[in-house]
């Protein structure tokens, strides 16, 4: 009796582990986000060449902020906490305020010019990606880091 209970959970246990693998192997994994733009937009070569420049330039620029404001962050925290000279951590946050801006304005500028490279149609693509997209980022809950 308890070989054959034996024999049918692995049996069991077997075809749960194939079906694992399976949905494994075929499970496309996510596009980037540039690759989901490109796609949905459905740029021709030129386009493309033109959309990975526009990239790397914003690439460039998002980088050398996100430097900028992590050094203003590690200057705030690097200091004993409440902070003797209060002034100077609010002129540090005020300057990760904008440098944040900087890289919000940075982010709109380049979907202005992915926008420009683009057809009517695509424009209207683009638009709607937008939205969806920023929709959705405001969507998601605040997880706790701690």
């Amino acid at each position: 009796m308890n070989n054959k209970w034996l024999k049918y959970v692995t049996g069991f246990a077997l075809i749960i582990n194939l079906g694992a693998l399976a949905f494994w192997a075929i499970r496309k994994p996510p596009l980037p986000p540039e690759d989901v733009l490109v796609n949905a937009l459905k740029l021709n070569d030129a386009q493309r060449r033109e959309f990975a420049i526009l990239k790397a330039q914003n690439h460039a620029v998002r980088d050398s902020l996100s430097q900028v404001m992590r050094r203003y962050r590690q200057s705030i925290y690097s200091r004993p906490i409440p902070a003797a000279n209060a002034a100077e951590t609010d002129s540090l946050i005020s300057a990760i305020a904008q440098t944040y801006a900087h890289i919000e304005r940075s982010s709109y500028q380049h979907f202005s010019d992915i926008r420009t490279l683009c057809g009517a149609e695509q424009q209207a693509q683009l638009d709607a990606l937008l939205v969806e997209i920023t929709s959705a980022s405001h969507k998601k809950p605040h997880q706790e880091r701690h």
